[in-house]
């Protein structure tokens, strides 16, 4: 992963090809997408993913009041 302070050309944010440009925490980030997976999903990693989205979606309404409670701990970082 590379990052920078400023680009060359002003912020830069997108897809380039199979890059991604993005900014985090005041940097700009460039990292290669993901490819794709040739496997099957095992039934247990497809339960672990429905479970994981059931709490992704309960949790989405109350994200202002999650960062707003971990604020003072998320100093540079992600709450």
């Amino acid at each position: 992963m590379a990052d920078s302070n400023d680009a060359f050309m002003g912020r830069l944010s997108g897809r380039i090809g199979n890059l991604v440009v993005y900014q985090m925490y005041g940097k700009t980030v460039v990292r290669v997408r993901p490819g794709f997976r040739s496997k099957q999903t095992t039934p247990k990693l497809k339960a672990s993913r429905d479970d994981f989205k059931t709490v992704v979606k309960v949790l989405s309404p109350l994200k202002h009041l999650l960062r707003f409670g971990f604020a003072a701990q998320a100093i540079n970082r992600s709450a």
